[in-house]
């Protein structure tokens, strides 16, 4: 398997566009204001990246690397964080509080 590293800056990308992102590597992605709403991003690594006020409704986060991920001000009601990896206790709270779905034992 071969993956694709984000070098720039991507402030707006729709979900059919980011679909694929569940066999790539996203470390420090700056996808701040995206619209990724009902995307698959099972599996994808996106330690460190900027989802702050992004559009995160129903986007699938199954299995997941999420370390230092900034979620400020992000939309996630409806979206599945089963198995994701690297949630702190503070973003499991906040995430839980604002609809997000399967979030692993506080």
């Amino acid at each position: 398997m071969s993956y694709i590293y984000l070098c720039c800056k991507i402030f707006l990308v729709s979900a059919s566009q980011i679909s694929f992102l569940s066999i790539y590597k996203y470390h420090n992605a700056d996808l701040k204001l995206a619209s990724l709403f009902n995307a698959n991003l099972e599996e994808a690594v996106l330690n460190g990246a900027n989802l702050s006020d992004s559009d995160l409704r129903h986007v699938n986060f199954t299995n997941t690397q999420l370390e230092l991920v900034n979620f400020s001000g992000s939309r996630v009601k409806g979206a599945l964080f089963t198995d994701a990896i690297g949630l702190t206790l503070q973003q499991k709270q906040w995430l839980k509080k604002n609809g997000a779905l399967n979030i692993s034992d506080l």
